[in-house]
């Protein structure tokens, strides 16, 4: 028995039902494929400005902390200037930057009381979405009084 002319028309349909429906998934499946590349180098992206804001951040910290540092040396009545533990007002350091400091009398809590109390010096940077912090140890009021001391770098949590 031959097939009809009907019936070869229900199977060819029946293919190209069938064809249609495959380019349809792999279509999907492409898509889906294309989009989670496309996500993928957006959060690269992301991590890559994130981590360049660090980087940058640290090193105006690193920058300003020697700044101020020299401010400091350049001014014997810094410990009557300054009051323990009072961060001051930010300053523009750079587009998209800025930068605050504090002084702190790590003997007593008191800047003026006595030239010879250790104080540390603590600058905190903002740059982008990172933030860095830099601190040094100074003491006395003379330049080479206050050079001296131990320099390390912290990271504002």
């Amino acid at each position: 028995m031959n097939p009809t002319r009907a019936q070869h028309a229900t199977a060819n349909a029946r293919q190209r039902g069938s064809a249609l429906v495959l380019v349809l998934a792999v279509s999907s499946i492409v898509g889906v494929i294309g989009l989670s590349a496309l996500m993928a180098v957006r959060l690269q992206n992301t991590d890559i400005e994130t981590r360049a804001d660090a980087v940058q951040a640290q090193q105006f910290a690193d920058s300003m902390l020697r700044v101020i540092h020299t401010r400091l040396t350049n001014n014997s009545s810094w410990r009557t200037t300054h009051t323990h533990d009072t961060w001051t007002s930010n300053e523009v350091i750079a587009q998209g930057g800025f930068m605050r400091y504090v002084i702190r009398d790590e003997g007593d809590s008191d800047l003026a009381d006595a030239d010879t109390d250790p104080a540390r010096l603590v600058v905190r940077v903002k740059y982008g979405d990172a933030v860095r912090l830099a601190s040094l140890q100074i003491s006395g009021v003379t330049p080479t009084e206050v050079i001296r001391g131990s320099y390390r770098r912290e990271l504002d949590q």
